[in-house]
C-alpha cells in the first residue's frame, strides 16, 4: 500500500491494526480474481497462446496498466506469472471438429427423416382421399359390399392400404 495513501484507506475502510492481515487477504484475493478475468479475457483472442508467450512484457505491461487503474493505492514493481495452465489447443481444436461435424449428421439425419415423413403424409393423404371417395361409393351403393363378399374379390390391390409404420433413419437408430 502507497505510504501517501494509507491514510485514506485506514479512513474509508475504518481500518484497525488488527484487521490489516484480513484486508491484505482481501485485496490479495480479489487481484487473484482481477488477473484470472483479465487472462480469460485475453483469451477470447486467438493467438492468445502464442501471444502469451512471445509477448509476454506486453501482457505484463498491459496487466500492470490495469491494476494500477482499479487499485490506485496499491504499488506494483512488477508482475511475473508464476503458475500457467493452458488447455492443449490440438485436444480442443479437434474435439471441437467433431463436435460440429456430429452436429451436421445429426442435422442431415433430422433433414432426411422430416422429408421421408412429409413424403409418407403425402402418400397418405392421397389414400386416404381415395379411401374417403371409396366410401361414399359403397355409402351410396351399399349392394356392392355384397357384390364384394359374394365374388370373394381381394380389395388390397385395388383399395390402398395407408403405411401407419414410422419411416427409419438409414443409420440404423
Amino acid at each position: 500500500i502507497k505510504p501517501d495513501s494509507f491514510p485514506e484507506l485506514v479512513e474509508k475502510s475504518s481500518l484497525s491494526p488488527d484487521q490489516m492481515d484480513q484486508k491484505y487477504k482481501l485485496i490479495t484475493a480479489d487481484l487473484e480474481l482481477f488477473i484470472s478475468n483479465f487472462y480469460k479475457n485475453k483469451a477470447e483472442n486467438t493467438n492468445f497462446s502464442t501471444e502469451l508467450f512471445y509477448k509476454s512484457d506486453e501482457n505484463s505491461k498491459e496487466l500492470l496498466s490495469s491494476i494500477s487503474k482499479k487499485y490506485p493505492f496499491l504499488t506494483f514493481s512488477g508482475f511475473v506469472p508464476v503458475n500457467i495452465v493452458m488447455p492443449d489447443l490440438s485436444l480442443y481444436k479437434k474435439a471441437k471438429e467433431l463436435y460440429f461435424k456430429s452436429l451436421d449428421m445429426q442435422n442431415d439425419v433430422i433433414s432426411k427423416t422430416k422429408t421421408k415423413i412429409a413424403n409418407q403424409e403425402i402418400i397418405d393423404n392421397a389414400n386416404f382421399e381415395t379411401l374417403k371417395k371409396y366410401g361414399e361409393l359403397l355409402k351410396e351403393y351399399p349392394s356392392l359390399i355384397d357384390l364384394f363378399s359374394v365374388m370373394n374379390i381381394d380389395a388390397s390391390g385395388i383399395i390402398p392400404q395407408p403405411n401407419l409404420e414410422l419411416p427409419k433413419n438409414n443409420s440404423g437408430n
